[in-house]
């Protein structure tokens, strides 16, 4: 009767360490979230944000996404039949950068958006992939920016630099 009560131990112990464990590279992203002009909202590799339906995450700071060809961001809808809206990037930051490496946009309605005033130091999107999604093409939302070359597909993928200009 020990051995029984000491391996369903182990066995709920083992659950719930796994379950910590993956619950720190998910983030649910609810309503509209705000990251605020001089603050700097960061993915680590690895990390998956789930938008709940409807959410967005407003940026008027700097967005680091440093996902890895090994580890990627995933970055996607809790529910693909009620999308999340995606990152909207808005005002103007000159302090601030966007930059995403390896990460992969799923189910949602714009992955990733830029209001047509916008402005910041920098802008880097490197390895991205977006699928399953109704948005404008990425090189449609971007205003007119140095050094552009993204190839458009059902999957969007790109290995581009890019840098804002201030008018």
């Amino acid at each position: 009767m020990n051995k029984i009560i000491k391996y369903v131990f182990l066995f709920t112990l083992s659950c719930i360490i796994s379950g910590a464990l993956y619950s720190q590279n998910a983030i649910n992203i609810s309503g509209t979230q705000i990251v605020k002009k001089g603050e700097i909202y960061t993915v680590e590799a690895g990390q998956t944000i789930q938008f709940e339906p409807g959410a967005t995450l407003k940026v008027e700071g700097s967005l680091i996404i440093k996902g890895t060809k090994e580890s990627p961001v995933v970055i996607n809808s809790s529910n693909p039949e009620m999308p999340g809206n995606g990152f909207m990037i808005v005002g103007i930051d000159e302090s601030a950068v966007i930059s995403m490496s390896n990460v992969k946009f799923q189910h949602l309605i714009q992955p990733l958006r830029f209001d047509p005033f916008w402005y910041r130091k920098s802008v880097r999107i490197e390895d991205i992939s977006i699928s399953n999604s109704n948005s404008v093409p990425l090189e449609e939302s971007l205003p007119s920016l140095e050094s552009t070359s993204i190839k458009s597909s059902s999957s969007i993928s790109s290995s581009s630099m890019y840098s804002s200009i201030l008018p």
